[in-house]
């Protein structure tokens, strides 16, 4: 029996070391490996500010609130939301919510719960459709996003790029390929605070 457990020993030590010596030297962390894919993605764990300014026309009219809300700063979750008043009016004009998943859960990376919460969103986007509302993909922002339109109502957008889901709500009456440009430059705005 000594003899079968001696050599296991050795092949675990040996395995240890190996790896070891293998070591990148990247001092990101545990976490900095946990990525689904081969190429290294950003990390997301924070927003620059707790809600961002938004500028340009995309923003015209577009007031911000004094505070976040819903703001939740954990070790597993960072999610923060965050209302914007139509100046010309008492109603809001654009809600935010970003999540930022920090740690694995089970088998799934933080990039994947992100992925998985964009996927849940498409699918219920498209079992509860309402007249006149339309899912379609968004291209150039994010690693998958699409849109909600809902004409005479506005759009809302859902990116995913690597550990973060953000969801961004335009209320327009108006033309929806017009509030859906803006609200897409809206949420390229979002994602440039991801720290």
């Amino acid at each position: 029996m000594i003899y079968t457990v001696r050599p296991v020993i050795a092949v675990t030590l040996l395995s240890v070391a190996l790896l070891s010596a293998c070591d990148s030297g990247d001092s990101k962390g545990p976490d900095a490996s946990s990525s689904s894919s081969s190429s290294a993605k950003p990390r997301w764990q924070k927003l620059a500010a707790e809600c961002p300014a938004f500028a340009g026309d995309a923003a015209t009219g577009v007031e911000p609130v004094d505070k976040a809300f819903r703001p939740f700063n954990g070790k597993k979750l960072y999610a923060v939301g965050c209302d914007y008043r139509a100046s010309e009016s008492r109603g809001w004009k654009v809600m935010l919510n970003v999540t930022l998943y920090r740690t694995p859960v089970g088998e799934r990376t933080p990039d994947a719960l992100a992925a998985r919460e964009l996927d849940r969103n498409r699918r219920a986007a498209e079992q509860y459709a309402t007249e006149g509302a339309k899912s379609e993909v968004v291209t150039g922002v994010g690693d998958s996003a699409f849109a909600r339109l809902v004409p005479g109502r506005g759009v809302r957008v859902y990116v995913q790029t690597a550990n973060a889901m953000v969801q961004l709500d335009y209320a327009d009456p108006g033309d929806s390929r017009k509030a859906l440009a803006k609200a897409t430059d809206l949420t390229r705005q979002t994602l440039s605070v991801l720290r």
